[in-house]
């Protein structure tokens, strides 16, 4: 039995940092030039394989399921999930396609993702195996807006009385609200920034956004809006706290690593304070290292990390 098991994309991440050409909030390159890169690394991303490591590093026992090539970035992939501990007996390995490949351009003011799905774009139902599905938690990251996959994963955590954490990308954000109102219905935890809560409901105020939300599910609802903190409501009853401090290095992986967060911190101690305390820190933690794994917390620090002060009121 695994406490976790997250679903959605492995990727091999490319970061390159540099004074690239920058002109009005936008990165520009003249077509035929060369830019100078001053440095460059080679780490492991996707939300299932970023948030897995989190569980994991955690102490939870944790398996992903995602697909990869027969590749170099599939070998980098493999070797991750074996360094932090994660089960890979469902990982799916191809001959037809590409593991999922990010270069990120990373400048003092920003970054921007060129962003090749690979693999990831091409999940099947035989891939999500129902029956060998043994878990507390499913944790469920994009899986670029298939929504017949989705029906699946979810009617195999409801058949199988499965917790389901929904950390959906901008590809199911674009379905549209009553695409998935099926799946809010069945969600423990909803994982959304705030730009993607926005373009769900149609609505700009979070009080509005979370009534609209809170009348579609009854699961606990998350909105994170980057250095202003995050917002919580289970029902009528909400939360809320400022992000924690601190120099950031790179912010890639910042999302996945409160999302799985705040889910670890329910699963350890069913406490919506703690887990937005444990959030906060795994967030500011990983964002101090380039790579979306590499800053993470670990179980040793879970008896002393930086608490945010959170704030309760009602809806």
């Amino acid at each position: 039995m695994f406490d976790v098991i997250t679903i959605g994309s492995a990727t091999r991440d490319v970061f390159l940092k540099g004074k690239f050409p920058i002109t009005t909030d936008k990165l520009s390159f003249d077509l035929g030039s060369k830019n100078d890169v001053d440095e460059i690394f080679f780490f492991t991303g996707g939300g299932a394989t970023n948030a897995a490591a989190t569980f994991s590093n955690l102490g939870l026992n944790t398996a992903c399921i995602s697909r990869i090539g027969n590749d170099p970035g599939g070998k980098a992939v493999l070797e991750d999930l074996k360094k932090f501990g994660i089960s890979q007996q469902f990982i799916v390995k191809t001959e037809d396609f590409y593991t999922a490949y990010s270069i990120i351009i990373s400048t003092e003011s920003g970054r921007v993702a060129l962003v090749h799905r690979g693999t990831c774009d091409n999940f099947r139902e035989s891939d999500i195996p129902c029956s060998k599905l043994f878990a507390k938690w499913l944790y469920v990251t994009s899986l670029s807006g298939d929504l017949k996959i989705l029906k699946t994963i979810f009617d195999c955590a409801t058949d199988k009385k499965i917790r389901i954490a929904w950390n959906p990308g901008n590809s199911e954000i674009k379905k549209g609200i009553n695409e998935l109102k099926f799946f809010l219905a069945k969600v423990g935890v909803l994982i959304l920034n705030l730009d993607e809560a926005k373009e769900l409901t149609g609505l700009k105020n979070k009080k509005d956004i979370f009534e609209k939300i809170d009348t579609l599910t009854d699961g606990i609802v998350v909105i994170t809006d980057g250095m202003e903190g995050v917002e919580v409501c289970s029902g009528k009853t909400c939360y809320k706290a400022k992000a924690l401090g601190g120099k950031a290095v790179e912010s890639t992986g910042a999302g996945d690593a409160f999302g799985s967060g705040f889910v670890t911190g329910l699963i350890l101690k069913n406490d919506i304070n703690y887990a937005i305390q444990l959030a906060s820190a795994n967030a500011s933690s990983v964002v101090t290292k380039i790579g979306a794994k590499n800053g993470l917390m670990t179980k040793s620090g879970l008896s002393r990390f930086n608490k945010v002060k959170v704030d309760n009121y009602l809806l």
